[in-house]
């Protein structure tokens, strides 16, 4: 613990390689989703929005070491560019990591402990369905959309969680779409 400070030195060359513009780009979509999803959430709860706060710098880390380790895999795989699933799980872990969105009052419903999971399966549900969560489904598919939601859900709460396990999910949730013949399958 004595040197827990020496840890981020690093931070100066990573913003160098990737650059300031790109880092503060992706700060400024998370950070305007997040706030998109706290006033939803306020709509939907009457209120309850504003025990909601976005901790800036715990935001910033996420974001800093999302992309130190994107840039690990690249190294790693001889890849320049990251498909969109690894970069969807690299970022939801590293926001599940941080915590960026924090209760500001204890008095609050116990479902609020897990407002970051429902930020990253609200963010990763509208990747998986392209943005289109308002069509029109049928019963069937309406019951499988929210039991996988509840599961992701669920997962995301209690199940230890890495990059890889993540983009797996999100990889098997579009495969799925190959074989519509086998969403009967109990």
């Amino acid at each position: 613990m004595i040197h827990i400070g020496s840890g981020y030195r690093h931070y100066e060359d990573l913003i160098n390689r990737i650059g300031e513009e790109r880092i503060k780009a992706r700060y400024e979509f998370l950070h305007e989703q997040m706030l998109q999803f706290i006033a939803g959430f306020d709509r939907e709860r009457n209120g309850i929005g504003n025990r909601l706060s976005i901790n800036e710098r715990a935001l910033m880390h996420a974001i800093l070491e999302y992309f130190e380790d994107i840039e690990k895999v690249k190294s790693a795989h001889d890849l320049e560019h990251t498909n969109s699933p690894k970069i969807q799980a690299y970022m939801s872990y590293w926001i599940l990591r941080r915590h960026p969105i924090q209760l500001l009052s204890i008095d609050c419903d116990d479902d609020l402990v897990f407002v970051n999971e429902k930020f990253v399966l609200s963010m990763l549900m509208s990747f998986l369905t392209l943005g289109a969560e308002s069509k029109t489904l049928s019963e069937l598919d309406r019951d499988m959309y929210k039991s996988f939601a509840n599961t992701f859900y669920y997962f995301l709460k209690f199940r230890r969680l890495d990059p890889q396990s993540i983009e797996m999910i999100l990889l098997s949730f579009r495969f799925g779409g190959v074989y519509p013949e086998c969403k009967d399958v109990q």
